[in-house]
């Protein structure tokens, strides 16, 4: 079983369409080895909706739809018979409505994040559980940590996250926060969305801003990899984990959606101490200013469809 499909009903975490008990189909799940892994969606996205199912989107392993959805568990290493897999947790919240009331959807969210990571831990307390959420499912994954303990969750990959820096700081200095690893993936794609996000949403602190251009103060446990930035580009490409160059000025999706960022972060999470965070801290380049990618003239080769070269 190494797909399990969780939904969020009533602030609580239950198998998705199903009237069966969480607890005994988990310990089935966690039987086999291997990492877990959580998936967490972002905005729109509802598992109780038929036309917003995630699990039927970017957590299937066959989706159907448009450029946005790519199959996460495929990419992750899942469903190939591995006995090494080990357990993929797609994890589905109501993320449908209003943007300001999803925002505090997603910490109730949060806490049913918890409990499922609190009864994880109970039935396999060796095993690592990583978190990969995008968009407002880093603000799910973010808000779980003070409400777990040191170590619960190893490493957390965020993905376009929306949540201001205030709050990111805030959860790393409690609970899991304080053991957690955190990549955290930026795109100047994403800024457009970013400036939207924090005009709808009331900073935690004056001139807050979103974690789309990395923390204000360094963390030891935490990188801020800006995903299309030539230098991280070729960085990767040495490492044997080339990406594709983008042809966007602004996508919300881009962090998941261009081509072998996700074997990227299979790597991330399958092979921790082989791409550890103080190696790539060392050697990625900072972020780049907000709107830089709007501003620049346009390549026109890059906006031809490209492959997976060696960045120029």
């Amino acid at each position: 079983m190494p797909l399990f499909r969780i939904s969020v009903v009533d602030g609580e975490a239950k198998l998705h369409k199903s009237s069966a008990p969480l607890s005994p189909a988990l310990r089935q799940g966690l039987a086999s080895d291997g990492p877990v892994m959580i998936l967490i969606h972002g905005y729109k996205f509802d598992p109780s909706q038929t036309v917003k199912d995630p699990h039927a989107h970017i957590f299937g392993y066959a989706p159907k739809g448009n450029f946005k959805a790519v199959s996460w568990p495929s990419h992750l290493g899942y469903g190939r018979g591995d006995a090494q897999e080990g357990l993929c947790i797609a994890f589905g919240w109501p993320a449908s409505g209003w943007f300001w009331d999803v925002y505090e959807e997603a910490a109730r969210a949060s806490r049913a994040l918890a409990d499922l990571v609190r009864q994880i831990r109970v039935i396999a307390p060796g095993r690592p559980v990583h978190i990969l959420a995008h968009s407002l499912g880093a603000r799910v994954g973010l808000g779980a940590l003070p409400l777990l303990a040191p170590g619960d969750i190893s490493r957390a990959v965020l993905l376009g996250g929306c949540e201001y820096t205030s709050r990111a700081e805030a959860a790393l200095d409690q609970g899991a926060g304080r053991s957690v690893e955190v990549l955290n993936i930026t795109s100047r794609e994403n800024d457009v969305f970013e400036l939207m996000f924090e005009r709808l949403v009331r900073p935690g602190r004056l001139r807050d801003r979103g974690i789309g251009m990395g923390l204000r103060t360094p963390r030891a446990r935490w990188v801020d990899i800006q995903i299309d930035h030539p230098e991280t580009r070729r960085l990767l490409f040495a490492l044997g984990l080339p990406i594709a160059d983008g042809r966007h000025r602004f996508c919300h999706w881009s962090t998941y959606n261009r081509r072998g960022v996700m074997r990227f972060y299979a790597e991330c999470l399958r092979h921790p101490r082989t791409l550890r965070l103080e190696t790539l801290a060392e050697r990625l380049p900072p972020q780049q200013p907000r709107f830089s990618r709007l501003l620049t003239l346009p390549d026109l080769p890059a906006l031809l469809p490209s492959g997976l070269k060696r960045p120029s």
